[in-house]
């Protein structure tokens, strides 16, 4: 007896548990726009898509923690753990993996002879979550006031186990947990974690998603097409959820605009693509892309795809380029084709101007049952509305913490400014704005200098905007078309997060601290602006009222 407890002492001193991680980068944070559609990864943006099922333009947000200031401190669950295991599969003997020994359901084993049955495997998964990665995802979430739910919990969890606690100091996936976003905007952020050995890695990208509508529904035990997980994404559950599909562009040869040569985008089942990533090279042009690689992972005969294709499968997609450098004639939609209706509820839409109410109101007798008497943003609501400059998303609400598109801002603006006729020929500035409430502010806007697009014909009207893009614009709004003044002599030097701005923010921030447009606010770090965080319809309400009242 004394033999075999010796020998299972041994045993557990050798099956010691270190963090297994995969080498996963994060987008890098930048102006220059790969693709854009939608809000999508911090850097990368994309032409707007809309998603097809109703139930994917909800919002979601992680709720704050109670007003007792109490974190409940949560544990992975067990249908986490037993897709955990499904994910990482059990190998019984050690093996060579990501410069390190590893055994059972990914757990690091101290050499290359260590064996493990499956119930041993389990007792290290468990004790690796529980001393290793439950404590990066509960520092994260009590650190940044929220208190995630279960589903929540758990999809967070699994980022961590498999890519490691990196994406907690980085923006894809904070500004996608912590702000309220799409389910396609929680699926690119989830996504920027795709990479391994500096590539895309199919394996990630499966994951990434997985872990997406973990978090999103609930949804643990979707089916994907193989076990292993290398590349279909075929997923059987609800029904009503949207489902999503991942496009691994190829350069062949070329670069994106971010340096790299290949490049994961998400986009949502049963809409047009819209959009692909630009790419160059030297001495060619590109006329477009080819299939190489589909779902089932069956090698393609290289068949040109459209921007107006329907999204139906996982694809890779080849770059195909042709010597010497020329225009190439943008692809028109089909004829059947309509601009997708504008939603009234539950996404934070701004409605037609002549629908606007005309009636002024009392600043004590706001319609709006979710902008309380005591909030902070009560009076900059009760302000724009009152001068009609912002409505609400319905009759009774405001949607105070609802997403700020750039269409929206850019329309606020205008009506501001006084909704001065546009010609036709202004309009036509962007192939994506047409038909729209947005359009004659868009083209007014754009035809001013106050905006630009994500590229030469697209200016993505339904992404959210961030902090420091709105910011961009009040300055080129004020500064720039009013003739506001500037406070040249003023510093960042006192927020902690001043490194985080970007380039073409820099001085649009020194003049929004200087002129009181923007205070920031107050972190464990210290006062911080959080240029890359996504402007609610409240913050936006309070800068449009500054604006107006303090700068103009």
């Amino acid at each position: 007896m004394k033999r075999i407890v010796g020998l299972l002492l041994a045993l557990v001193l050798v099956l010691t548990v270190f963090p297994v991680t995969a080498q996963a980068n994060e987008m890098m944070d930048g102006e220059d726009p790969i693709l854009d559609y939608g809000s999508i990864v911090p850097g990368i943006e994309s032409q707007s898509v809309e998603l097809m099922s109703s139930a994917a333009e909800e919002t979601f947000e992680m709720a704050d923690i109670p007003a007792d200031g109490k974190y409940q401190t949560m544990s992975t669950s067990q249908e986490m753990i037993d897709v955990i295991k499904d994910f990482e599969g059990f190998r019984s003997k050690a093996y060579w993996d990501n410069s390190q020994w590893t055994v059972g359901y990914g757990t690091r084993a101290s050499g290359s002879d260590v064996t493990v049955t499956r119930a041993e495997a389990e007792r290290l998964l468990r004790k690796a979550l529980a001393d290793t990665y439950e404590p990066i995802v509960n520092d994260f979430c009590k650190k940044n006031g929220k208190q995630p739910t279960q589903q929540q919990f758990d999809a967070l969890l699994d980022l961590t186990y498999n890519a490691g606690g990196s994406w907690t100091t980085g923006s894809s996936v904070p500004d996608a947990v912590l702000n309220s976003v799409t389910a396609l905007d929680l699926v690119k952020g989830f996504g920027a974690w795709s990479r391994s050995g500096g590539s895309v890695s199919y394996v990630h990208v499966n994951r990434r998603i997985r872990e997406a509508l973990i978090y999103l529904y609930g949804e643990y035990y979707l089916a994907y097409g193989n076990q292993d997980c290398k590349s279909d994404l075929e997923v059987v559950g609800n029904d009503d959820l949207p489902h999503f599909k991942v496009v691994i562009f190829k350069t062949n040869s070329g670069k994106l605009s971010n340096g790299k040569t290949d490049y994961a985008a998400y986009y949502p089942v049963g809409d047009y693509y819209r959009a692909f990533v630009d790419a160059t090279r030297s001495g060619y042009t590109l006329v477009g892309w080819k299939i190489t690689k589909r779902s089932n992972d069956s090698v393609s005969d290289g068949e040109r795809i459209s921007i107006w294709d329907t999204v139906e499968e996982n694809l890779e997609l080849t770059a195909v380029w042709e010597s010497g450098t020329f225009e190439v004639e943008p692809e028109k939609p089909p004829v059947d084709y309509e601009e997708p209706a504008e939603p009234t509820e539950p996404e934070p839409t701004e409605p037609e101007m002549e629908q606007m109410p005309s009636v002024e109101i009392d600043m004590d007798r706001l319609p709006f049952s979710d902008v309380p008497e005591n909030a902070w943003f009560r009076d900059a609501v009760s302000y724009v509305y009152r001068n009609e400059f912002m409505n609400g998303t319905s009759s009774t609400t405001f949607n105070p913490n609802g997403a700020m598109t750039r269409g929206m801002l850019v329309t606020v603006l205008y009506r501001i400014d006084g909704a001065m006729p546009v010609t036709d020929a202004e309009r036509a500035c962007f192939n994506d704005i047409g038909g729209a409430y947005y359009t004659d502010a868009v083209a007014w806007a754009y035809a001013n200098g106050i905006v630009n697009g994500v590229t030469a014909n697209t200016f993505a009207p339904d992404r959210i905007v961030t902090r420091q893009e709105a910011v961009t614009i009040f300055y080129r709004y004020c500064v720039d078309y009013s003739m506001a003044g500037v406070d040249s002599d003023f510093e960042l030097n006192g927020f902690a997060d001043r490194e985080h701005v970007a380039g073409f923010a820099m001085d649009a921030f020194t003049w929004a601290v200087a002129t009181g447009l923007v205070e920031g606010s107050q972190t464990k770090d210290g006062y911080c602006l959080n240029p890359t965080g996504n402007l609610n319809r409240a913050q936006a309400a309070t800068l449009l009222q500054r604006c107006v009242e303090d700068i103009m």
